[in-house]
């Protein structure tokens, strides 16, 4: 399945997140060096569609040290300097419809 690229998002963080060695638990069930392939393959296809994860699975994914773990800490620095500089500038502006859409949009 990963290879054909049919894994969104959630289920990339969640099955990273359930084979990761640091739980130990997925990865003594099925064998360390099996789940090491896994999680290897599902760096690359996180890699893959860095641009289509959402934040809540970046960070998710962040913490278990996959192969991808720079790219997505690349990934979340450019999204906390580009929120940060879109901040609205006014007490206003943090009540404005304008900053309610941008926290809708980054899916915070």
């Amino acid at each position: 399945l990963l290879a054909d690229g049919s894994f969104p998002s959630p289920a990339l963080a969640k099955l990273a997140w359930a084979f990761s060695a640091r739980g130990g638990g997925a990865v003594v069930v099925v064998g360390k060096a099996l789940g090491e392939r896994l999680l290897a393959e599902v760096a690359r296809e996180v890699d893959r569609k860095l641009d289509r994860q959402d934040p809540q699975h970046v960070v998710t994914m962040l913490e278990l040290g996959l192969e991808c773990e720079e790219s997505l800490g690349r990934w979340l620095g450019r999204l906390i300097y580009h929120l940060t500089a879109a901040w609205p500038k006014t007490p206003e502006g943090w009540w404005s419809d304008y900053f309610e859409q941008l926290i809708v949009g980054v899916k915070v």
